[in-house]
Formats: C-alpha cells, structure tokens, sequence
C-alpha cells in the first residue's frame, strides 16, 4: 500500500530527526543570522497540488514555485520565485529582461549550480552558487507579504520567516541581488 502524504504540526527550531548535510547547512544559516522560524514537516516528498495544499494550510500562507531557466548554451541561469497561483509569462519575461530563447533547467545543471534537483529548487539553494551564476527574480507581490517561505534545502519540510528577516538578513547572505519579475 503507498504511503499517504502528511505534514505535521507547526513546529519550531531544528528538527530532532537526523538530517542532510544540506538541510544542516541552511538550519546554520539561519541560525548564525539569528532568524527564528516556523516549520512544518512531510513524511515523504509532496507529490500533488493537494499534497502542497495542505503545508499552505498549516504555515496560514500562499505556496510559492521556484523556477530555474537557462539560456540555451547554459550561460546564464534564472531562478523565478513566484506564488504557485501565479502564470508565468515567459515571452514576456525574456521580452523585458533582453533573453533570446531559454529553457528550463535539466536535472544535472540544477545539481551543478545548486547542488540540487527539480522538484526541490529552494531558494536558500543559492548559498552553493559561489560563482553567482543564477540571477534572482521574484515576483513583488511576495515580497509584499509578512512571511517568506521556503524548503531547507531538501523538500521534506517548509520554513516560514518574517519578510523582514528574509530581505535584510537572508538575502544579504545569498549575496545575490533580488530582480523583480
């Protein structure tokens, strides 16, 4: 029989579970910028928008998509946070931003850049793009919200920090500049 999808209750602080070295990195982060934060926990990996639905429900907030282009002969790299509500646009998006044709991201450039796959894109992924590759787009009305949300770096849990936090700490920290999309 499979598995049923569940997400805990709203917890905080790191979780008693032994975790990835990727998670740890992002729980250190956070920590060594003294951000507190919320979290909720999935026994296996969310696999459908109900799945995703039912952590919104518990963190009381709007889930996000996290996607990541490239230009076709891999030079540049785009990670686009926006509410999973929202349509991406994406003639739109290369029309304002000067792009010729691109292409979401394969599996081994995620992995390569990121240190990650698809599926699990977090946008904390970019403290492993030392070389700043990605350039960073999110959507202002997610900037507007109290709350930011995102995976530890593996997407079997969902962490929830105020916006304030995220802006003046977190994203000084990525050391990647913010885009509007």
């Amino acid at each position: 029989m499979e598995e049923k999808f569940e997400v805990s209750e709203l917890l905080s602080g790191r979780p008693d579970r032994e975790i990835s070295d990727k998670e740890k990195d992002c729980y250190d982060m956070l920590d060594e910028l003294g951000i507190s934060y919320e979290r909720v926990e999935f026994n296996i990996f969310p696999e459908t928008l109900e799945d995703l639905c039912k952590s919104d429900e518990k963190l009381k907030m709007p889930g996000i998509k996290n996607l990541m282009f490239k230009t076709k002969n891999g030079s540049q790299f785009f990670l686009l946070v926006l509410a999973r509500s929202e349509k991406l646009d994406i003639k739109e998006f290369r029309a304002k931003h000067g792009l010729s044709k691109i292409e979401m991201a394969k599996d081994v450039d995620l992995e390569k850049v990121l240190n990650t796959h698809s599926g699990a894109v977090s946008i904390t992924e970019l403290m492993y793009d030392k070389d700043n590759k990605i350039k960073l787009y999110i959507d202002e009305k997610l900037l507007e919200q109290e709350y930011m949300r995102f995976h530890p770096n593996e997407n079997l849990a969902t962490l929830k920090i105020k916006m304030k936090d995220f802006k003046e700490k977190v994203i000084p920290y990525l050391k990647h500049e913010v885009n509007i999309l």
